[in-house]
Formats: C-alpha cells, sequence, structure tokens
C-alpha cells in the first residue's frame, strides 16, 4: 500500500465509517481493559504545540484499529505492546494531527519488539509490561523530533498534573471522535500504582479513551516536558466509557531495556533500508537496461552484464475492570485499498 493510498484509507475510515473501539477480549482476566481510546474532555491539538511534534497515530490494516505513539529517534517509536499484535508489514506510522487532512505522511513499519514481561502478564491484573518499540522506514518528517524520557520514575508525585495526548475517542459513551490529535491535563492517582505502571484519575471528566492506547503521559521537571508513560489500559471502567482511571506503563522502568532494544531494532532497520534500496536500484537498473533482440526475436544480456547457464543476466487494587483502548474500525479500512 503506498503513502498516498493509505492516506485516502484513514481519511475515508474516520470520515464515513467512523474509527470504533475494539470490543473488551474474553481472555483469562476479566480485571483490566486495555485502552485503545481517545482524549476525552482536552482541546485538539494544532500541530504547533511541542509534544504534537514527538507523537504519531499507528495504523493496523489487518485489524483496521488505531493506536498512538511517541517518537524515539529518526527510526524507532515506543507504543503499547498489545498495538503491535499483528505483523509489522501491516502497520503504518501516520504524521500528522488529522487522518482527515491531506497533509499526512505515511511511514512503514519493519519491525517491532515487545518487553519480555508482555507474553506471559498481559492477562494480569498488574504490571503486564504492555510496551513495544516500533521500527520504520523512511526516517522523520521536516519538523518532527523525539521525545524526551523521563529516566527517575521517583519524580512522579500522586496528584501531580500529567498532560495526555492521543488520536483517540473524544466521547467514550457517544464512540466518536477518533482520528484526531488531542490533548488534556489530569493528575497521577497512583505514582506507584504497581512496580512498572502509573494510575492516572481519570473520573473527572478528563483523560485517555479508545485509540489513545501507546500514548504519551508527560510530566514537567525543571520546566522541560518528559515522557513519562504509554497508555495502556482502563482500570475499574466496566462500562469502557472511559471514565474512571487510566493505567500506564512506565518508561523510567522500562529504560535499560528501551536502552538495548533501541540498538538492536535500529541495526535491523538500518539492514532494512540497506536492502529495499538495493532493491530498488537493482529494480531501477532493470528498466532502464537496453535491449538486444536477435532475429528470432529473443533477448540478449547487455554485452558487460555476466550471465548465467540458461544465457540471463544474473514485536493492585481488587477485581479492577479491563477493557482495550485500541481504536478498530467496524469495517477493516485496509480491505478498501492495496
Amino acid at each position: 500500500m503506498s503513502g498516498r493510498t493509505l492516506a485516502r484509507t484513514l481519511a475515508l475510515s474516520a470520515s464515513l465509517l467512523g474509527l470504533a473501539a475494539c470490543a473488551p477480549g474474553n481472555g483469562a482476566s476479566t480485571s483490566v481493559s486495555k485502552l485503545n481510546a481517545g482524549i476525552i474532555g482536552g482541546q485538539d491539538a494544532t500541530g504547533n504545540e511541542e509534544f504534537a511534534k514527538t507523537v504519531v497515530l499507528l495504523y493496523d490494516k489487518a485489524v483496521g484499529a488505531i493506536c498512538t505513539a511517541s517518537i524515539l529517534s529518526d527510526k524507532l517509536l515506543v507504543t503499547a505492546a498489545h498495538c503491535v499484535s499483528s505483523t509489522p508489514t501491516s502497520l503504518y506510522v501516520v504524521f500528522g494531527t488529522d487522518v482527515n487532512s491531506t497533509d499526512i505522511i505515511v511511514r512503514r513499519v519493519v519491525t517491532t519488539a515487545t518487553t519480555p514481561a508482555w507474553p506471559t502478564n498481559q492477562d494480569k491484573d498488574l504490571n503486564t509490561g504492555d510496551m513495544a518499540m516500533v521500527g520504520f522506514v523512511g526516517g522523520l518528517p521536516e519538523g518532527f523530533k523525539a521525545a524526551k524520557m523521563l529516566a527517575d520514575s521517583s519524580q512522579l508525585k500522586d496528584g501531580e498534573t500529567v498532560t495526555l495526548a492521543g488520536y483517540g475517542l473524544s466521547d467514550g459513551v457517544a464512540g466518536t471522535g477518533a482520528g484526531k490529535l488531542r490533548f488534556v491535563d489530569t493528575t497521577i492517582q497512583q505514582a506507584a500504582y504497581s512496580d512498572s505502571e502509573i494510575l492516572m484519575e481519570q473520573s473527572k471528566g478528563k483523560g485517555a479513551c479508545h485509540g489513545d492506547s501507546g500514548g504519551p503521559a508527560y510530566i514537567m521537571v525543571n520546566g522541560e516536558r518528559l515522557l513519562a508513560g504509554v497508555t495502556s489500559r482502563g482500570v475499574n471502567d466496566p462500562e469502557n466509557h472511559c471514565n474512571v482511571s487510566a493505567a500506564y506503563t512506565s518508561i523510567a522502568y522500562y529504560q535499560d531495556w528501551i536502552t538495548q532494544e533501541a540498538a538492536t531494532l535500529s541495526t535491523q532497520v538500518d539492514k532494512i533500508t540497506e536492502a529495499l534500496k538495493q532493491a530498488q536500484a537493482k529494480k531501477d537498473g532493470s528498466a532502464n537496461a537496453p535491449s538486444n533482440s536477435a532475429s528470432n526475436g529473443s533477448q540478449n544480456p547487455p554485452s558487460n552484464a555476466p550471465a548465467t547457464g540458461n544465457g540471463q543476466a544474473s514485536n493492585a487494587p481488587a477485581a479492577p475492570v479491563r477493557r482495550s483502548h485500541k481504536r478498530k474500525s467496524p469495517q477493516t479500512p485496509g480491505n478498501a485499498a492495496a
């Protein structure tokens, strides 16, 4: 799928179909729901905000779902692990504040990795390890940059103001508003909800919702906005309305894993990028190669090409409630175009 085709598909999904939330899963645990939701009680980002150039939309063509992610480098993102359940080739990175805009820029995902805890802990109530890194090719569009990460979790305090951002729903009850980057300020409910997670206050009409999964939570430290968490799931929200609490996976807790995985994934992206360049060069060379037709209509390779034998060129509280915040189309938009 080309960037232009995907842009049209995303816009069509948002304007005609609506980007609906994934239904809660029927897994072993019913205690916590994964947040693939949108920002509630906030405001639309203009794209000029400092943080807006560090946030992107992650589109899963295989299931027609959207998540949010933060930029770590010119080839890496951090998001929620439950946002990369499909193969990397089904995922696309979308740069821009509105999927309906003609100005969005699309990049291909080529590799992903989840935390070691995710495969065994994803259905648990706490310490699920819901974080993933995403490698993409094509680099960053002009103006976009990496987010700065919080390295010390002791700087997180109960009651502290936190800014949440994402492309999810703006109304968790009506199920509307996905596809636009929004942001909102709320507070930290429990800075140490678990060893690796932060709990955000959402009962006052402000918070994250479906489509915001993988999106950022920022705190201010010495005048600098730092990425502190990744949107994971709703907590104690049986109706899945995104109006109780939300759990975020801690960036500081997984700092060592992020550093190690960044080196591995960056190498993979570089190798894939080089392979793609070589394949394109070969394709271009083949298209431009002269052809000498013999009288019997057969083609011979150029005189300087090596010939083969046939003559051819050679990714806690008691009984809390789990809800997913991954935003899904009622009809898979990826099937609309190839």
